[in-house]
């Protein structure tokens, strides 16, 4: 460093006169200068990159300033459209009774917003006031009252208020006739009556009571398309620049002695404009510009008075300064900065220390944070990765069991506490599912032997039913067949009774009266005989048509067995290709109550 500052200071001193090289204090002040003008050079740099910095931050708060203004001018309008719809909606204004309107206002008036001055029931077409919270109106005509948005025919207000419920809101303020404030109208038809309008006449003074300024001598005004005041401070002699209107956006612009922010209050066409004077607007900048050029000219004026007085040790405290305030604008923030003086130097040395490390801090902070960006991208990498992997296993275990592999299971490493619950999870239903299989199994096949032992025993039973059927029907025949030789024999032993006793009354001689006894009693043997077997057929038809019922039902019994056979066969078929570490039971009723079950049928 030493032997290139004496190399460039041998090839200066040529171009130096020779009466400045002859002379110790020449070169002094000489190398003061040029110290001096290095250093304003800095201050200048620093000087304009701060007042450029502080001019964009106070033009960009102006400018947010207008655009939250003309935002809550936006949500002050709206709420009033939406009372201004409800009010319209209600019952008395869709009747159209004047007397019902007038109360209706009466009552509702104590229960409209602060900022809403009077409500006015109007003719569409000829304008006249009929009903009005404001009873010096009533019967006036608006558009001879000068009213400007009842002047407007069809093409504006009528395209609007023809249909019910929508709200127009006139662009044009004015002086209300009833209350002689500057109001704005909502106009709004009412439903089933759209020949009429509700008029609400809302306070303008209302509209800027919100609006927060950046200072004490700010001030908002709010503007029509064609630039005429609409409400807010000042409004008489408020500017509204042709710029700032015609952007339809918003932005910052000079008018005079003041900045104005503007911005576009939306589907109205109204522009908010932020009035501050310049003086205040850039007071901050100004005073820290004024402070930076003391800053940098208490150097400069100390560094002359040191370099007159100090000489050599001034002018080592200067350049060892535009040393560090060099290599501090070359990015190097490792330069020692260091000094005792208590001296306007002193104090311009530690603003730098103290900037430098400001600048160092703000680096290791944004060092720090790299390095946490990075391990924690390592560490999602990690995770992703042992995801996909475990997603990748489970995947396999879950195509195995998809397959019908039930012995299958999830592996929980423990790393991650999601996916060993998702393994948890997933091995206990699959253990459930390959119990329930194995379940299955031993049921379908319980179920295809049962259905075939019931089947064969329905057969036999039904065979047994249909020969015991045959048989009643042959006792029932014969007995049928012994019945008539009864009767037969009945009526011969009457007909030998009937002759034998007509014998007895012809001839006295003859005793034939305990043989008529006998015989009548052999008589009536042989018919109870025939009565009974009369009995016997029926009762022997009654349980041969039991048999054969017996025997349909067995029949059926039989066929929904077979039904049931198939069902469980096709069944265990199906289940049979899920592999299982065991068959397990399927747990029904056996035993005692089958038995009396099937002895009860």
């Amino acid at each position: 460093m030493s032997q290139r500052s004496s190399e460039t200071g041998s090839g200066i001193a040529r171009l130096i006169p020779a009466a400045i090289r002859e002379r110790f204090v020449y070169k002094f002040f000489l190398s003061v200068l040029v110290v001096m003008v290095l250093t304003a050079g800095i201050g200048a740099v620093f000087f304009g990159t701060t007042t450029a910095t502080l001019t964009d931050r106070t033009e960009g708060q102006l400018e947010s300033t207008a655009q939250l203004q003309a935002e809550g001018l936006d949500r002050w309008v709206d709420g009033l459209t939406h009372q201004t719809r409800l009010i319209s909606q209600a019952p008395p204004f869709r009747g159209g009774n004047r007397s019902t309107i007038d109360y209706h206002l009466l009552q509702e008036q104590r229960q409209f917003r602060d900022d809403i001055l009077d409500v006015h029931y109007v003719h569409s077409y000829s304008r006249e006031v009929l009903v009005s919270t404001n009873d010096s109106v009533e019967g006036t005509n608006l558009s001879e009252a000068g009213v400007p948005w009842a002047g407007e025919r069809a093409e504006t207000v009528g395209q609007v208020t023809n249909v019910a419920s929508t709200v127009y809101v006139a662009s044009e303020p004015y002086e209300s006739p009833a209350s002689g404030e500057r109001v704005l109208a909502f106009v709004s038809a009412p439903p089933e009556n759209t020949e009429h309008l509700v008029v609400v006449e809302a306070n303008l003074s209302a509209c800027g009571r919100s609006f927060d300024q950046p200072s004490e001598s700010a001030y908002t005004t709010v503007h029509g398309p064609d630039g005429q005041p609409i409400c807010g401070d000042g409004v008489d002699s408020a500017a509204a620049p042709s710029g700032a209107l015609a952007a339809n956006s918003s932005g910052v612009t000079a008018a005079g002695e003041e900045l104005l922010g503007y911005a576009e209050v939306a589907g109205t066409g109204w522009t908010v404009l932020t009035h501050e004077p310049k003086s205040a607007a850039f007071s901050l900048r100004n005073d820290i510009a004024t402070s930076m050029a003391t800053l940098v000219a208490v150097p400069l004026v100390a560094l002359g008075l040191v370099g007159a007085v100090i000489g050599r040790r001034a002018g080592r405290e200067l350049d060892d300064l535009t040393e560090t305030a060099s290599a501090m604008r070359d990015g190097d923030l490792d330069v020692e900065i260091r000094s005792d003086r208590a001296d306007e130097f002193g104090q311009l040395t530690r603003g730098f220390a103290e900037m430098r490390d400001a600048l160092d801090e703000q680096i290791a902070e944004t060092e720090r944070a790299r390095k946490e960006a990075e391990v924690a991208r390592a560490e999602a990498v990690e995770t992703n990765e042992y995801l996909r992997e475990t997603a990748e296993r489970y995947s396999e275990v879950l195509a195995a069991c998809a397959r019908g592999d039930l012995t299958r299971r999830m592996d929980a490493d423990g790393e991650n506490d999601a996916m060993d619950q998702i393994a948890a999870d997933f091995n206990e239903m699959i253990r459930e599912l390959e119990l329930t299989t194995g379940q299955l199994k031993t049921f379908a096949e319980e179920v295809s032997k049962g259905g075939e032992d019931v089947h064969t025993s329905a057969e036999t039973v039904k065979d047994a039913s249909e020969q015991v059927a045959e048989s009643i029907q042959k006792i029932s025949d014969d007995a049928y067949e012994q019945k008539e030789r009864l009767t037969a024999i009945a009526q011969e032993i009457e007909a030998v009774a009937d002759e034998l006793e007509a014998l007895d009354a012809e001839r006295d001689d003859l005793e034939f009266a305990e043989a008529l006894s006998h015989i009548r009693a052999v008589s009536d043997l042989v018919e109870e005989a025939a009565g009974a077997g009369e009995t016997v057929m029926e009762e022997s038809e009654t349980v041969a048509g039991a048999a054969e019922e017996q025997a349909a039902e067995l029949a059926e019994v039989s066929a929904r067995a077979l039904e049931l056979k198939r069902t469980a066969q096709y069944l265990g078929e199906g289940i049979s290709h899920f592999e299982t570490d065991a068959e397990h039971e399927f747990v029904f009723q056996t035993g005692d109550a089958v038995d009396a079950t099937a002895d009860t049928n």
